[in-house]
């Protein structure tokens, strides 16, 4: 029997696999398979001497267990691969204090060999070889860099750490994409609020989906926490910094006083939680400036069609944003009872989160708002558009009905003159009123015939109306 065990800290076991009932050869042929090896490692010897970071995270069984196929990608670049901005802050006496930023990653690393003890590291940028760094000295598992790897929730309940990341909303400047953008290629999810329905103001709000991760872990050199954040959130960073240098005055529980992590998390979520509410007042502004284009503004059917299509797809992205607000709420609630904060610990997560988890529920209520005035306005579109198609229908209708009249009017006149015609046509000029001939036909004999026709053609008409009206009375009944 074989045992295949990775661990995200030291002393803490969290993934174990068990191969039962296979003999030592096959074992053997077991794990010397390519698909059972790590990857090719980058660097020479005297690299893995004097880097050992560099060898992160392929020396981990993290790496053989986890997909981390977008982590491996980013340490393969060749361009910024010592991009270094990291923030340090630094816990005393129960009080936060910003030590500095690192731009240089000979620096970082000169720090990180230190062994810092409950240090805060906040990074805004980094390139492959920082990461590496960051990974290799802290401990971190490779699936915390891993966008696609972390959860949005704090699942792994363990004494020794506690993982998450989340995604909200963020305004950027125009041609500035965080991070998150060009990972959500695919699936980009950007809003521009302009001044005008149709989104067509150049110098539009416009905000992207971004992310940032946090992980708290304890081992016996030491506690620490690091944020990371995504590339470009530059504001984020100056709010949190603001947040953790203020040191509110406050009876702080003893697990607060020696760490200060309840205060980091809820700093956090406090600048996500105002984020949301900024979006969400904008998101509630421009739909009612939709709504006024759909209920006062004269609208054809191509601008009608635009309006549905702006909509349509208002509507689904209002689905993600929920989305993404409940899940802010679920890790929150869930780091209220994460075991690794311990009874104490967990009394002041639950003292500084408790509103904003209630906050959370009221913007998840608001979005749900919007999402219904929206579906609404759509519904109220269409039935405009089917109001105009009626009238344009009944306008046609009354067209068709005045032509028809009219048409009525001329078959009139046409039962009074087309006896005179055929009379005409048979007498011609042959008649003595004209000739003045003795011995031709009077005209009376012209008035006679033109009567008769008229008559007749009258008894015709009336038989023939007569009939139809019989028809329509006793088709329905056969």
């Amino acid at each position: 029997m074989a045992q295949l065990i990775g661990s995200i800290v030291p002393g803490r076991t969290w993934y174990i696999i068990y191969l039962h009932n296979l003999a030592s050869t096959e074992m053997t042929a077991l794990l010397s398979a390519w698909w059972m090896q790590d990857p090719p490692r980058p660097g020479t010897e005297a690299n893995d001497t004097q880097f050992p970071h560099l060898q992160w995270p392929w020396s981990t069984r993290d790496s053989a267990v986890v997909p981390l196929a977008e982590l491996k990608a980013f340490l393969s670049t060749k361009h910024d691969r010592k991009l270094c901005a990291v923030h340090t802050f630094e816990h005393h006496d129960a009080e936060w204090a910003y030590r500095g930023l690192f731009d240089d990653s000979e620096a970082l690393l000169h720090e990180l060999k230190a062994k810092p003890d409950n240090a805060l590291f906040v990074v805004t940028a980094a390139g492959p070889e920082v990461i590496q760094a960051l990974g290799y000295y802290l401990d971190i598992a490779p699936r915390f860099f891993s966008s696609g790897a972390v959860p949005s929730s704090t699942s792994n309940h363990t004494f020794d750490y506690a993982a998450f990341h989340l995604q909200f909303m963020d305004r950027y400047e125009a041609g500035t994409y965080p991070g998150e953008f060009v990972r959500m290629a695919r699936d980009a999810f950007v809003f521009r609020f302009g001044r005008n329905t149709l989104l067509e103001d150049r110098h539009a709000v416009t905000w992207h989906v971004t992310r940032f991760a946090m992980v708290f872990w304890t081992k016996p050199t030491g506690s620490g926490c690091l944020v990371h954040l995504d590339r470009g959130s530059n504001v984020v960073f100056d709010g949190f910094k603001r947040l953790m240098v203020q040191n509110e005055t406050r009876a702080w529980t003893k697990f607060e006083s020696k760490f200060g992590w309840g205060r980091t998390v809820s700093y956090m979520f406090r600048i996500v939680y105002h984020n949301w509410d900024v979006f969400l007042a904008e998101a509630d502004s421009h739909v009612k400036m939709l709504g006024h284009a759909v209920l006062y503004e004269e609208t054809n059917h191509d601008r009608q069609r635009e309006l549905s299509l702006t909509l349509h797809r208002l509507c689904s992205k209002w689905t993600q944003v929920r989305h993404r607000i409940s899940a802010a709420k679920d890790v929150a609630r869930q780091l209220t009872t994460h075991p690794f904060f311990g009874q104490d610990g967990a009394e002041t997560m639950e003292s500084l989160l408790g509103k904003m988890i209630a906050g959370f529920d009221q913007q998840v209520k608001r979005i749900e708002e919007i999402d219904d005035y929206t579906k609404s306005l759509i519904s109220m579109v269409f039935s405009l558009a089917t109001f105009s198609d009626t009238a344009a229908s009944i306008q046609e209708t009354k067209v068709a009905n005045e032509l028809a009249a009219s048409l009525r009017r001329v078959a009139m006149l046409t039962f009074f003159y087309l006896p005179l015609q055929v009379s005409a046509s048979v007498f011609g000029m042959n008649v003595g009123e004209i000739t003045l001939e003795e011995g031709a036909l009077g005209i009376w004999r012209f008035v006679v015939l033109s009567l008769c026709l008229m008559g007749f053609t009258l008894i015709v008409w009336i038989v023939w109306s007569k009939q139809r009206i019989a028809e329509r009375f006793w088709k329905p009944t056969r």
